[in-house]
């Protein structure tokens, strides 16, 4: 049983501060330290209290190493003076100052990741974007649905998304953010969109107009084409003769 817990046990990495305290937090409650790590309980003056109270702080500590990786680790390792070993309320704040600073430059450092994301394809776009807001929400920049939306659909080549921004800004614009994303998705296997380098305009500009005939780039053929009004079948010649029939016609 211990194993499975053990297998399914979620440690913080660089990019995944906020699904690891989700379960971080958890795990402190059951332990019934959460409110000590977190600072909700201040340590008491009383002798026999502060016994207790350090117990937890220090059972709370084990936890939080057992769920980081080695980067992170090695990181609390170093940071952490001799006079704060073992104190899980220190290694707390430390690891929140480092991953969820609110401050001004961490503003415009998660701002700019998520400004200066490339789309390749959509599935790495996705991942992509979602760090980038992770980031955001982590320096607590709240854009709000529709401008965060709108930044997600100006990152989108428009030639291979223009109807998709389209519907989009006429009535979804404001939606959750997760749901632009699974419809951005939808669209993508719906209109079998792959890489940006995969993409090619329509067939028909790819047709080339020379000398009055028009070549098939995938055939090769060639057609003769009117160079009055740009349609394969007849010639310009024709058109001539064809008006000039109307006109003795009509006299």
């Amino acid at each position: 049983m211990s194993e499975d817990k053990e297998q399914t046990r979620i440690r913080l990495t660089s990019d995944n501060y906020l699904v690891w305290l989700v379960q971080i937090e958890a795990r402190l409650f059951r332990l019934d330290v959460r409110d000590v790590i977190i600072g909700e309980s201040v340590k008491p003056e009383n002798a026999a209290e502060q016994a207790a109270w350090t117990k937890k702080n220090q059972l709370g500590y084990v936890e939080i190493i057992e769920s980081l990786d080695s980067e992170n680790t090695a990181y609390v390792g170093a940071a952490t003076p001799t006079n704060h070993k073992f104190d899980g309320q220190y290694v707390w704040n430390l690891l929140k100052l480092k991953y969820a600073a609110n401050d001004d430059v961490a503003k415009v450092v998660a701002l700019e990741s998520f400004l200066n994301v490339e789309y390749t394809s959509i599935p790495k776009f996705v991942l992509d974007i979602c760090k980038a807001n992770q980031k955001l929400i982590l320096a607590g920049m709240d854009l709000g649905n529709r401008m965060r939306n709108l930044m997600v659909l100006a990152r989108l080549p428009c030639n291979q998304f223009q109807s998709f921004r389209h519907v989009i800004t006429m009535g979804f614009s404001g939606e959750n953010f997760e749901s632009l994303l699974r419809r951005l998705g939808n669209y993508g296997v719906q209109n079998k969109i792959g890489n940006k380098e995969d993409f090619r305009p329509g067939q028909a500009s790819l047709f080339t107009i020379s000398s009055g005939q028009l070549t098939c780039p995938s055939c090769k053929k060639t057609f003769k084409v009117c160079t009055h009004c740009q349609k394969t079948g007849h010639s310009a010649d024709t058109v001539k003769v064809h008006k000039t029939k109307m006109v003795i016609f009509l006299v």
